[in-house]
């Protein structure tokens, strides 16, 4: 979601505002520049808030990692090997705006939504750019132990949420 569509279930009063860009400069809500950003700084229960309000949920791990690999094999939907060409991350080596500072591909940030190509299930920014709240509590062993035996919820409880994805950062 963007800043914007964050904005618009703040202001429909279904959403609390996130940590912003006044509080924190890497934090998007609240720099009138990122509208078109991906909305980041908020925790798991604000991510939920703003799903529901649209009538739909956070994506289970399982249900992540297929789309995102979008019928591929491979480690990525382009292949095994990630870069600044197909998703916004710090690959230690894109330098921009800020001297001697790859993060973002450059630019210490995130980018708009949608700056590299969709993969082939036409999703964006699945990998890169910020970083995304899952359903599913984390637990080191949800592959073996619930979602091959078709579980895709796994552990009832746990101490922290799974975040997919990645970041500019």
């Amino acid at each position: 979601m963007t800043v914007s569509e964050y904005e618009a279930c703040i202001d429909a009063g279904n959403c609390q505002p996130p940590k912003d860009h006044a509080r924190n400069k890497y934090c998007n809500f609240g720099d009138e520049s990122r509208l078109t950003h991906p909305v980041n700084c908020v925790d798991w229960d604000e991510a939920l808030a703003y799903c529901e309000w649209q009538g739909k949920r956070l994506p289970y791990e399982a249900e992540w990692g297929k789309a995102a690999r979008a019928g591929t094999a491979s480690r990525y939907p382009w292949g095994q090997e990630v870069d600044c060409t197909h998703a916004i991350l710090d690959d230690g080596k894109t330098m921009g705006s800020v001297p001697g500072e790859p993060d973002g591909c450059g630019e210490d940030r995130t980018w708009e939504i949608g700056s590299r190509m969709p993969n082939h299930f036409k999703l964006y920014d699945m990998h890169g750019n910020a970083g995304e709240w899952m359903m599913n509590w984390y637990s080191p062993s949800a592959i073996e132990a619930y979602y091959a035996k078709g579980d895709l919820k796994g552990p009832e409880k746990g101490k922290q949420r799974v975040v997919r994805g990645g970041s500019w950062d």
